[in-house]
């Protein structure tokens, strides 16, 4: 292809290298959401809908981000809250959330995912709940004391 006239380089900023303004603001308020359990064994970092409204992003642009939260030092387990848009018109007590779990190896996250009714492999694992988001954190935050 080279060549061709192909030039690696511009190939390469096209697909790897150019993101849009709101993804890299999208992307500073996620890393602004990470919390860290105690026992820094688990990280989690959550998406809402309201964050993806300010910055002008869609639900694609998250992609990767969950390795941010998986390359802190000392997690083994790093949680991925997504929360996806309900379109019904009536008011909801409980909103609708994709949570992705991702280990370094060391904790089987399928079997974390299958608590909740999801699955996965041990290494990369989710699953679909409705609930709140101050509630799943919370029920997700235990889990690290297990770890």
């Amino acid at each position: 292809m080279v060549a061709l006239g192909v030039e690696p380089y511009s190939i390469a900023q096209l697909v790897y290298g150019t993101y849009s303004l709101g993804r890299i603001k999208l992307l500073n308020l996620a890393l602004d959401s990470i919390e860290i359990s105690k026992n820094g064994k688990l990280s989690m970092m959550a998406v809402t809908q309201k964050m993806l409204n300010e910055t002008g992003t869609k639900s694609e642009d998250i992609d990767g981000f969950i390795n941010y939260a998986k390359g802190l030092e000392d997690v083994q387990v790093a949680v991925l809250i997504q929360e996806i848009f309900n379109d019904k018109k009536e008011v909801q007590s409980h909103e609708h959330f994709h949570v992705s779990l991702r280990s370094n190896g060391t904790i089987n996250v399928a079997e974390i995912a299958s608590t909740f009714g999801g699955g996965g492999h041990s290494n990369a694992a989710g699953f679909s709940i409705e609930s709140t988001l101050n509630h799943l954190k919370s029920r997700i935050g235990k889990l690290a004391g297990t770890l």
